[in-house]
């Protein structure tokens, strides 16, 4: 929308991406599910990947924390419902293909561990 002040994908980027994100964050516990097979496990590894990395991340060097940061699962994801990302920040659409890495590893190696162990 020209002269709207919106960059013209980002409308589009705002409606869209929300839906899929959200799919795609509830498919990395489903897959962190498969590979430790408990519960409990599953659960306090997924909120610890989620919520415990970033405080982790803070401790690192500042030149190496800024370059980390964007990357982490929880920062990729909240990135998708940003229209216009601040500086050295991914772009909404670059979060959600981080997301959806994250999902598709865990999806992978939960197909190949419980191929093998209830082979």
């Amino acid at each position: 929308m020209p002269g709207s002040g919106w960059p013209t994908r980002a409308p589009l980027v705002a409606w869209s991406a929300p839906a899929s994100s959200s799919a795609r964050s509830r498919c990395s516990p489903f897959g962190l599910a498969g590979i430790i097979r408990h519960t409990a496990g599953a659960l306090s590894a997924f909120f610890g990947v989620l919520f415990a990395l970033n405080p982790l991340v803070d401790l690192l060097p500042t030149w190496l924390r800024n370059d980390v940061i964007n990357y982490l699962p929880l920062n990729a994801g909240n990135q998708v419902f940003v229209t216009q990302p601040g500086g050295g920040a991914l772009g909404p659409w670059t979060g959600l293909g981080v997301l959806a890495g994250y999902a598709a590893v865990s999806f992978t190696m939960a197909l190949l561990l419980v191929n093998h162990r209830d082979a």
